[in-house]
């Protein structure tokens, strides 16, 4: 295989997986989505820094674990900040994966531009006319 089709066959691979990450922010939330993290009042709803969003998560799982070990005296519902925790998992499971989604998206953008510079005219003509194909494709048939 040569370089040209070594460079459309990686941008086509880029592509696809580009096409197929579903980057936005959760819609609608089930929580305050304020924690306080040793103190500080975190908003996960625009945290990216994935090891805090994981450390939050951990505490989440430890909250849940204290409830189902006093389960054995009382019957209790899991909850913080009068929110069931499960709610809460769901609200920062929502954010890690888009967190994570719009890294992996970023990572593979970069390697794409980096192909794009490596192609040929002819190749870039080629792709442009792909992408009008693709955008319109009431227009050319």
């Amino acid at each position: 295989m040569g370089i040209d089709e070594q460079i459309a066959k990686g941008l086509s691979t880029i592509n696809e997986k580009i096409d197929s990450l579903s980057v936005s922010r959760p819609k609608s939330w089930k929580t305050s989505c304020v924690f306080d993290l040793d103190g500080q009042k975190v908003n996960i709803q625009v945290i990216t820094d994935l090891s805090v969003l994981i450390l939050i998560r951990g505490k989440l799982n430890d909250i849940n674990r204290y409830f189902k070990e006093a389960k054995r005296l009382v019957e209790l519902t899991p909850t913080y900040k009068g929110y069931p925790v499960q709610d809460w998992l769901d609200d920062i499971d929502s954010v890690i994966k888009f967190v994570v989604t719009t890294d992996t998206t970023s990572k593979l953008k970069l390697v794409q531009t980096k192909l794009q510079g490596l192609m040929t005219e002819d190749q870039k003509r080629e792709q442009g006319l792909k992408d009008l194909l693709k955008s319109f494709p009431d227009l050319f048939s």
